[in-house]
């Protein structure tokens, strides 16, 4: 019987060394892969996040907005321009028919800290949040029926990109303005809110918004 001899360029199978090289490429191509999809994953958490808060922070401006543009300049108090704000109002909205000038009860939209939130740098109810707040609106302020509705949560102590150094760091012309604010230019109001949310992957995002409208001085 014949039997065919192994020629000198017959292999066996893999070196030693070659099995390590192929280790080690797919290793880093297996880790590339795994920081390419946790990037991905974080970056639609993010997006997620953002999404919502804008959601968020559209409907409340809009609520505010459907309360104050019913209110006049001469029921408001108080009145600050910048580089001066406020972090409430006290207002009293038309509540009678057309040509007939009724106002209502005084109320008040404020910026409060959350329940169980204080100013101390800590996230004391451990939410992810430090030193966070909201916005209240109070009806009846002051009477026997007074009521509280919050409007806007997660509202950021600070508005973003500001910081408490006196000084003026989003560019806005306010000096160290809080995450909810209200100024005047004549009879122009600007409301500013900063909202802060941890997204499903544990990373802090925030973003501010703010609307202008323009008050009737007389009717």
């Amino acid at each position: 019987m014949l039997t065919r001899r192994p020629t000198k360029n017959s292999r066996r199978g893999f070196t030693l060394v070659e099995v390590s090289i192929v280790l080690v490429l797919l290793s880093i191509f297996g880790g590339g892969v795994a920081m390419f999809m946790q990037s991905s994953s974080n970056s639609y958490k993010s997006a997620v996040t953002v999404l919502d808060m804008e959601s968020r922070g559209r409907r409340s401006l809009e609520k505010i907005d459907g309360l104050l543009r019913k209110a006049r300049p001469l029921t408001m108090t108080p009145i600050q321009s910048a580089p001066w704000w406020s972090s409430f109002i006290d207002f009293q909205r038309d509540i009678g028919s057309p040509g007939a000038i009724v106002w209502g009860n005084t109320e008040r939209l404020i910026l409060e800290y959350t329940p169980g939130e204080v100013n101390d740098g800590i996230d004391n109810d451990r939410n992810g949040l430090v030193d966070e707040g909201q916005v209240v609106w109070i009806q009846n302020l002051g009477l026997a029926d007074q009521t509280r509705s919050v409007i806007a949560r997660g509202v950021c102590e600070l508005a973003v990109r500001e910081f408490a150094n006196g000084g003026d760091d989003n560019g806005n012309l306010l000096r160290d303005e809080p995450g909810f604010c209200i100024d005047f230019v004549g009879n122009c109001m600007t409301i500013r809110l900063s909202l802060e949310q941890v997204n499903a992957g544990g990373v802090l995002v925030s973003n501010s918004y703010e609307k202008s409208l323009t008050l009737r001085l007389v009717d």
